[in-house]
């Protein structure tokens, strides 16, 4: 932060919980998870849905954000977060709140509580009764060696 000049700016919080939590997406400009394991997000996944743009990095697991405007996936380390971080503060707040727009309307559309539900009666239905596999299922050949 400090090459960038944004520590009177920035805020590291770590863990918050109930109410806090809520309120600091509220506030927030951007999420940043500099992560370099995760099985899938779901600070992210918060994150998006209250409409705050994201820098991740690949290890989140997530380049549907990406690929849908929601946000900046980069290469873990410092190099990847220090261009993510001048990437998305080269926006203007126009470009950033629209980033936000596209992550809550990809959380409202793939990840609630109804289309999940939906997905997962699919993948039953599947596993018992044979047939292609669901949409939401990625299968790939077993690697050999």
């Amino acid at each position: 932060m400090k090459e960038l000049s944004i520590e009177s700016r920035s805020t590291l919080t770590g863990p918050l919980y109930g109410e806090d939590r809520w309120a600091a997406f509220a506030a927030a400009d951007l999420f940043v998870l500099p992560s370099y394991t995760e099985g899938f997000s779901i600070a992210l996944l918060e994150a998006l849905a209250c409409g705050v743009p994201a820098l991740y990095t690949t290890r989140c697991n997530f380049p549907e954000a990406a690929r849908r405007g929601a946000g900046l996936e980069v290469l873990p380390g410092f190099a990847g977060m220090t261009e993510g971080l001048r990437n998305l503060l080269c926006l203007s707040e126009t470009e950033r709140k629209a980033m936000g727009q596209r992550g809550t309307a990809l959380v409202r559309e793939k990840y609630s509580w109804s289309n999940v539900a939906k997905q997962t009666i699919e993948v039953y239905q599947w596993i018992l009764g044979g047939g292609p596999p669901p949409s939401c299922v990625d299968v790939r050949p077993k690697r050999r060696g």
